[in-house]
């Protein structure tokens, strides 16, 4: 130890300079620590705005594609004032494309649907429009089985029925009269041999089918006519007897009136009822049996008719449900009293049948049931022409084969063409664009537009303002 102390007497000057130095590198190391931390937060800043730059430089967009179904197209373009205003060019047009197809779609929607008597909706400009109403709603579905034209907006289906049993009996009975008349010698009682009542039998058989076919070319379709016929293909509410008909009803006979009306014109379509040249011997539809517009709105108070069972019977045919009327998984009406708006992405339920529509802000869904009798090779044309009519789909087609014979005993003629009996059920779009205005006050709160009368969960549904479809009372709770 002694001999450091005189180490560090002899050489003072060099411990005093190395002191110094440690004492400058320790200050410096602590300065360094402290600039060294802000020069990395620094340099993080701009390694981010490095790399935002470049991310602009490359960006991905995509754009969706001309078609519908295909996936959208990504474009790689560099952020810069003249990509930015190219793009908003770009959705411009695209805006204006959508409104386009929108409008077109809300024209082709309305066409020929005109409600029965102007200022008729949403409410009534006189207290007798609903009453009169019902008139021109009753002539309506007549004109539709009439002869084409007579009507400027309404199709016209050229129906009618063979003669009826009685009406043959008598023609084939004075026919009959003659024949014997003339085959047998004047003045004498001698009884006609067996061959010439064989002769007599094969003579009528042969009018018979001639007055048949001298039927079916007087008209395109096989149809009662009579309104007052429980066998009357159309569906005809019953407000139309009444005397004061609420506003809902009457609504709710438009709209089933425009349904009925594209189906009609559908047929007429595809029977070509406006050239005279083709009958029910060449038409593909035969005989119109059943339109019956299904009750309630799908996705809001039923499920439609696509998941509904069908009986069949020689008289007729008619919808039963094995789920009680209702089938699980309904939408109950929406008591906020709202369903969406036009922004909304439209709700698919698959359950009501392979499209997955159901109403909403959108649009409206009715389902329509169908059965005729159609040519088997003409049924693929009825169903295109439906889908070219309006905005209708065939969601369910049960065909069963037609007994010829057994149809020809009631004078029904088909020719030789396979004749099947079709029960179809159709879906039907209504977009709100213009239906809207003109629903009643009743009618926005059942489809949820509006909000539902205060009084709905005290009173129940018996005491509604407007009625539930069959089956349907119990959706509300």
């Amino acid at each position: 130890m002694r001999n450091v102390m005189l180490w560090v007497r002899s050489n003072l000057l060099t411990v005093i300079s190395v002191a110094v130095a440690a004492a400058s590198l320790v200050v410096m190391a602590l300065i360094s620590w402290g600039w060294g931390g802000q020069f990395r937060q620094e340099l993080q800043k701009r390694t981010t705005l490095i790399s935002q730059a470049r991310g602009y430089m490359s960006r991905t967009e995509e754009i969706p594609a001309e078609q519908p179904d295909a996936p959208p197209e990504s474009i790689q373009l560099t952020i810069n004032p003249v990509a930015i205003q190219q793009l908003e060019k770009l959705y411009q047009r695209m805006d204006q494309e959508f409104q386009g197809v929108r409008d077109t779609a809300v024209q082709f929607n309305q066409h020929n649907h005109v409600p029965l008597l102007e200022q008729l909706f949403p409410e009534p400009a006189s207290n007798d429009l609903p009453y009169n109403a019902r008139v021109l709603y009753r002539s309506a579905f007549q004109k539709m089985l009439g002869k084409p034209g007579s009507d400027p907006i309404l199709p016209g289906l050229d129906a009618g029925m063979p003669p009826t049993l009685q009406e043959l009996d008598t023609t084939l009975g004075q026919l009959e009269a003659e024949i014997r008349n003339l085959m047998q010698t004047p003045g004498s009682n001698t009884a006609l041999t067996p061959e010439d009542e064989q002769k007599i039998r094969q003579d009528l058989r042969l009018r018979l089918l001639n007055l048949l076919k001298e039927r079916a070319e007087q008209i395109h379709l096989y149809a009662v006519t009579d309104i007052n016929s429980p066998d009357f293909p159309f569906t005809l509410g019953a407000w139309s007897t009444q005397d004061n008909p609420p506003m809902h009803q009457v609504w709710e006979g438009q709209l089933e009136l425009w349904i009925q009306q594209d189906i009609a014109q559908a047929i007429a379509m595809t029977n070509q009822t406006d050239n005279p040249s083709v009958s029910v011997l060449t038409a593909p539809v035969k005989r119109l049996i059943k339109v019956e517009v299904l009750p309630g709105y799908v996705g809001l108070h039923t499920l439609g008719g696509a998941v509904m069972d069908f009986q069949s019977s020689r008289g007729g045919r008619s919808m039963v449900s094995s789920r009680g009327g209702v089938a699980p998984g309904a939408y109950p009406p929406p008591l906020g009293g709202k369903t969406g708006t036009h922004d909304e992405l439209a709700p698919a339920n698959f359950y009501v049948g392979p499209t997955g529509r159901v109403s909403n802000a959108v649009y409206d869904v009715r389902h329509v049931r169908l059965v005729a009798v159609v040519d088997y090779q003409g049924l693929p044309q009825l169903i295109e022409n439906l889908g070219r009519t309006n905005f209708m789909t065939v969601l369910r087609c049960d065909i069963e084969d037609e007994d010829e014979y057994l149809a020809l005993q009631e004078g029904f003629l088909y020719t030789s063409g396979d004749a099947v009996r079709v029960d179809m059920v159709i879906e039907t779009l209504w977009l709100r664009d213009w239906t809207e205005p003109l629903m009643p006050k009743a009618v926005r709160q059942y489809v949820g537009l509006d909000d539902p009368p205060a009084n709905l969960e005290k009173t129940g549904p018996g005491d509604m303002m407007y009625p539930y479809p069959p089956g349907m009372e119990g959706l509300y709770y």
